[in-house]
């Protein structure tokens, strides 16, 4: 287990047994399987959308759902979260390939435990240059309260074609190698949209 999904994480620096909340490792590992398909998902829709084959009614709002469901502490639900990876799954596949020939484009887990070893494999610390770690993260973090507040404007009948593009393409870009400069700035972006 790594998980440092918030400030009470052990010793500041992750938890690596149990969660300090009282998160399972298995819980941790669902949450990062379901940031990784909704990364799929995120880079199938924006190459739908250049077909005019996207799903802009369904796509986007489950994208902020799962963001906010992978936040710190919001959801323990073991059973929700693999059906929420699943559900994303299910659109994503809906979707026209494209170009997409990344995993997290194509991968579809048989059980609950696949989806646990996914997470395992595609979380935190899968990136190993620690600088593109650090800002691919900073990104996600953000993007999970970007998620937190549109789920509410999407319960309220709201939606803002900006911010579910903006999500995508930032969720898609932590797929990508890109310069320092560009995740710099997707980065600062994110920040103009939460503000």
């Amino acid at each position: 287990m790594f998980c440092y999904q918030c400030e009470e994480a052990a010793k500041g620096c992750g938890c690596t047994v149990q969660g300090v909340c009282g998160k399972e490792e298995s819980t941790a590992a669902l949450q990062d399987c379901l940031i990784y398909t909704i990364k799929g998902l995120s880079l199938r829709n924006i190459e739908a959308r250049k077909t005019g084959k996207d799903n802009p009614v369904v796509g986007p709002p489950l994208i902020a759902e799962s963001l906010f469901a992978a936040l710190t502490n919001v959801n323990f639900d073991n059973v929700r979260l693999y059906g929420l990876i699943m559900d994303t799954i299910a659109i994503r596949d809906s979707l026209p390939r494209g170009d997409c020939t990344h995993d997290a484009c194509t991968w579809t887990p048989a059980t609950i435990e696949d989806a646990i070893q996914k997470g395992t494999e595609t979380g935190v610390l899968a990136t190993e240059n620690e600088d593109v770690r650090s800002l691919r993260e900073l990104l996600v973090y953000g993007l999970k309260g970007i998620g937190a507040y549109y789920y509410h404007v999407v319960a309220l009948g709201y939606q803002n074609d900006g911010v579910t593009r903006f999500m995508e393409e930032a969720l898609a870009s932590t797929l990508c190698d890109l310069e320092t400069d560009e995740m710099i700035g997707l980065v600062l972006k994110c920040g103009e949209w939460g503000g």
